[in-house]
């Protein structure tokens, strides 16, 4: 009963995604205008990975539309800049354990 649909204009999505409760509440049933839609939560980054914008896009799969995270790899100088910055931090984090320490 707490399913999620999204209002589609030729195919294309137009609103944000709505609960089935919230739709019959409003229209009495979910109007025809409106399909299953399934959240997909934002996926764990690997190490080397960043989100190519911070919102998801939806796509249509299979009857439903769902959320679809944009994913790409670092490139050769993103992942050496975040190597650096992990070892400049190792270092500082070492050095003010010895001067607490």
């Amino acid at each position: 009963m707490n399913s999620l649909f999204i209002q589609v204009a030729n195919g294309v999505p137009i609103n944000y995604p709505a609960y089935e409760s919230n739709l019959l509440a409003a229209f009495g049933k979910v109007p025809s205008d409106w399909v299953p839609f399934v959240r997909v939560e934002q996926p764990a980054l690997g190490l080397y990975q960043l989100l190519i914008r911070p919102t998801p896009t939806y796509e249509y799969d299979g009857g439903v539309f769902t959320d679809r995270w944009h994913v790409r790899e670092m490139s050769t100088v993103e992942r050496v800049a975040k190597d650096k910055a992990i070892a400049a931090e190792e270092l500082l984090t070492r050095d003010q354990g010895i001067k607490n320490g």
